[in-house]
């Protein structure tokens, strides 16, 4: 079957993809994998070029190694046409696919079902430690630092290191000298937003 075609559908599991299809949202491993097929369906307004499956190649018009899909744009060279399709929605900016609940849109079917998660509420994926539990592989790993102690997200301009980019980013605040949050009531400011909401409460 062509990767390209609209008019036809192919089958992931119990996941059917076509022109107007229903996506079935199934908890993860911790590889980011499906796990079973207990999941919830979602409505999605237009298929995924190409298929995350094991047999994906099969259904896709390809030589094995040899990339002869060239981008117009760049040069990116694929060895499948789905995969170059997807690659030139970074250029062209398209998001087929659609979330069903909310106005979320994006271009590749991982990022939809990494998605739906925040939908669902399913939390599959569990500490070894502690009771904590997340949908998402890349917040367990950040998790997972915390018992680990491990930091390597590191300043440049001091020796501050920090277990996940959001704390780094923070710290770099306090090198530029630049303290956007300004309070309304006194004109305190400050670079971190929750500094300023610790501020706040000695008003109230």
């Amino acid at each position: 079957m062509d990767c390209n075609s609209k008019s036809e559908s192919s089958n992931v599991g119990d996941v059917s993809f076509g022109e107007e299809v229903m996506i079935k949202v199934e908890p993860m491993d911790e590889t980011g994998d499906i796990k079973n097929n207990t999941g919830t369906l979602f409505n999605v307004t237009e298929a995924s070029p190409c298929l995350t499956s094991a047999g994906k190649a099969e259904k896709c018009s390809s030589i094995r190694g040899e990339k002869r899909f060239a981008c117009d744009f760049c040069d990116y060279r694929s060895v499948r046409h789905c995969d170059l399709k997807e690659h030139i929605t970074t250029h062209t900016g398209e998001k087929p696919l659609a979330c069903s609940v909310c106005d979320y849109r994006t271009a590749h079917l991982s990022n939809l079902k990494r998605h739906m998660i925040r939908h669902t509420g399913e939390k599959p994926l569990t500490c070894d430690v502690c009771d904590y539990r997340t949908g998402f592989v890349s917040a367990l790993k950040l998790h997972m630092r915390t018992h680990t102690g491990e930091k390597p997200y590191a300043c440049k301009l001091c020796d501050f290191r920090s277990s996940g980019p959001g704390d780094l980013s923070r710290h770099l605040k306090t090198h530029t000298g630049l303290r956007p949050h300004i309070c309304d009531i006194c004109g305190f400011r400050t670079a971190l937003i929750r500094n300023m909401k610790r501020h706040m409460r000695t008003h109230t």
